[in-house]
């Protein structure tokens, strides 16, 4: 069978030839468009840092813990990242505590628990022994061209108990943070 160079198949006997012609402009069409986008430098470069950690942090009650940062990453103005992590593994040792974790970017220095927080998922401890997990995913444009310092920490937000990032080489802690391209004039107002 052959197919388009997106993998779209070519039609065969008794297929509606008009719309696999129209199928095979699109797909032409669209890897065309990505080639330009690619050629032109405005595409997407991917994932540009990322960190996977495997051992747990330290505990913390109410003061914001680092389990990750990533120093010198390169923007640059008129781009769009997508800043994320996988699941992460944050539990307290009291049930029904709330826990919290923390993206932050410094464009300037250094990210820390003081840095400007870029997004957080916040969430109640359902067991002492078996936490849940979330993840955290932010789109993020930068105020101009720069080395970005990006932190990932966590706290305990309500409750009695000790917080902690869990992970280990079979669970890692991870964030990344990926070029998502050059981000278009914003195309709606606010209603």
């Amino acid at each position: 069978m052959d197919t388009t160079p997106l993998g779209i198949r070519y039609p065969e006997s008794g297929d509606d030839v008009e719309l696999w012609n129209w199928f095979r402009w699109l797909a032409q069409d669209a890897d065309a468009l990505l080639t330009d986008a690619d050629a032109a430098g405005n595409g997407p470069t991917g994932i540009i840092a990322w960190h996977s950690r495997e051992s747990s942090t330290a505990t913390t009650t109410t003061t914001e813990i680092g389990a990750i940062r990533l120093d010198n990453v390169p923007v640059v103005a008129g781009r769009c990242y997508r800043v994320w992590t996988n699941q992460i593994n944050l539990g307290s040792t009291v049930a029904t505590d709330q826990v919290i974790a923390t993206v932050r970017y410094n464009e300037g220095g250094t990210a820390s628990n003081a840095s400007t927080a870029l997004d957080y998922a916040r969430w109640t401890v359902g067991n002492a022994t078996h936490t849940d997990k979330r993840g955290i995913s932010k789109l993020y444009r930068p105020s101009g061209s720069a080395n970005v310092s990006f932190w990932l920490g966590g706290r305990r937000a309500n409750g009695t108990g000790n917080a902690s990032f869990f992970a280990n080489a079979g669970e890692p802690l991870e964030l990344y943070i990926e070029d998502l391209g050059v981000v278009p004039a914003e195309s709606a107002s606010g209603v």
